[in-house]
């Protein structure tokens, strides 16, 4: 079995680089709650250690020696913290390195068996933007581990049709939705479009800012992912009128 935990070479890090990647650290655990669901250490103190680092490192730099213990402390603390957290992420691994990079940490060994495709993207919300912009929507889901691409297709007027689907290869595929006539029969009577607009956005985050809508539009978001073991199944759709 591989073993795959936290590496620790952070603690070898200069100064200056040490603050930022702690930060690094801060958004990965913070803002994957339903990964890391049970932190150490709190998000507050956690950036508290963070702020102290950077303040009592100001103050030696520009006190002198009499300003070193506290300095001391406070990289100490903030090493620390770094180290109890790392623990903690070692212990929801379980053989998969993606838990730490999601995290921030780097992974002690690369995952040498095969990469499992996504599952089916989770808790997909879509939002107005939160200073009421015209035009703008915000699409967002649940974190997956390994997922390295979240990929969100917006729809204008109505959801996907059925005849957009992921097959088992991993393709997009778009079936004809109209039927093909025969030779010398007549041509089928041409059916309206309800779906005004596609939007795909292939960006790696999962947050999705679309912008220039159309105002009191219905909009819908569906979610996939992709990683090196594949694309996974669509979401369910989720849908806002736009402001």
């Amino acid at each position: 079995m591989i073993v795959i935990k936290c590496l620790l070479s952070f603690k070898k890090l200069p100064i200056a680089e040490r603050p930022i990647f702690a930060t690094g650290i801060k958004d990965g655990i913070y803002g994957n709650p339903t990964i890391f669901m049970a932190p150490p250490i709190t998000a507050a103190i956690f950036e508290g250690l963070i702020n102290n680092f950077t303040a009592k490192r100001g103050l030696y730099e520009n006190g002198g020696s009499a300003q070193q213990p506290a300095w001391n402390a406070a990289n100490t603390a903030l090493i620390d913290a770094l180290v109890e957290t790392a623990t903690y992420v070692n212990t929801l691994v379980n053989g998969d390195e993606n838990v730490v990079i999601l995290a921030g940490y780097k992974p002690s060994k690369s995952h040498s068996s095969e990469v499992a495709k996504p599952l089916k993207i989770q808790g997909v919300t879509l939002k107005r933007d939160a200073d009421e912009v015209s035009g703008t929507l915000i699409a967002d889901c649940t974190a997956q581990v390994g997922v390295k691409t979240y990929v969100c297709i917006l729809t204008e007027g109505a959801p996907l049709p059925s005849n957009v689907k992921i097959n088992t290869a991993g393709q997009l595929v778009v079936e004809s939705s109209s039927p093909i006539p025969t030779p010398g029969s007549p041509s089928p009577i041409p059916q309206p479009i309800q779906m005004e607009r596609t939007i795909i956005d292939f960006n790696q985050n999962r947050r999705k800012e679309f912008t220039a809508l159309t105002p009191l539009m219905t909009y819908y978001a569906t979610f996939f992912g992709i990683n090196g073991g594949g694309v996974g199944s669509m979401s369910d759709a989720q849908s806002v009128v736009c402001l």
